[in-house]
């Protein structure tokens, strides 16, 4: 529950602050943080990550610091900022280089992929998602490698490659089936009914559409059901 971990929190800052607490304070910023990103508060987010990141600043705490540049670069990307996005990752990538954080490197090199992929930038994109899947299988990390699977599918799809296209989102939908990801299972299945839909396989694009739609459903999830049903409607 968001808003019964946001009263703990704020409780637990109001302890912090009189204890003098600064770790406490920047973590708790950072979790309060994650929960506005998490409703879509992008102003309320930014703000608190900026808060974290000033207590990590002067602690001088660099995997802090590059959490929330991160963080910060999600908060962006959302609000369409995409030159302060950009920013963001790139200094979490030079202080994930410099502290030997091959996790946090995958995650900074996948969201610069996002964020080139929005910009219409395709082999950037490209290279930075290959980065990322091949830390992710050396550390053989399978969400990891499934996000990777995932973007580098979106980046052939919006090149119109289909064939690489399929075979990205195969790759993706095995290990989110091997590990119970419902969500990433749709998201999924409602690319592939993409690629089949732009090879005129109308049948096949309705399947994997309504098989998404079926998993969405169970799971509650708006976002989701909203993207299906309207894949579905450009079909008929």
């Amino acid at each position: 529950n968001l808003m019964q971990a946001e009263k703990s929190y704020m409780e637990s800052l109001n302890i912090n602050q009189n204890l003098q607490n600064h770790e406490g304070l920047a973590e708790l910023y950072r979790n309060l943080g994650n929960i506005y990103l998490t409703q879509g508060k992008l102003l309320d987010a930014e703000l608190t990550y900026l808060k974290a990141l000033e207590i990590n600043i002067k602690l001088e705490h660099e995997e802090g610091m590059a959490s929330i540049y991160n963080s910060l670069g999600t908060v962006y990307k959302s609000k369409g900022e995409f030159d302060k996005a950009e920013a963001m990752q790139r200094k979490a990538l030079i202080i994930y280089e410099k502290i030997n954080n091959d996790e946090g490197l995958a995650l900074a090199y996948g969201n610069l992929g996002n964020i080139f992929g929005i910009r219409g930038n395709l082999n950037e994109s490209e290279k930075f998602h290959y980065k990322a899947l091949e830390i992710n299988n050396k550390l053989n990390n399978e969400v990891g490698l499934a996000l990777a699977y995932g973007n580098l599918g979106n980046v052939y799809l919006a090149k119109e490659e289909l064939k690489q296209a399929e075979e990205m989102y195969t790759a993706a939908l095995k290990i989110n089936e091997k590990l119970g990801r419902q969500q990433g299972i749709a998201i999924i299945l409602g690319n592939l009914g993409n690629v089949n839909k732009l090879r005129k396989r109308f049948e096949d694009a309705e399947a994997m559409y309504l098989k998404a739609l079926e998993i969405d459903e169970r799971m509650g999830r708006l976002e989701g059901i909203s993207r299906d049903l309207g894949n579905l409607g450009s079909l008929y």
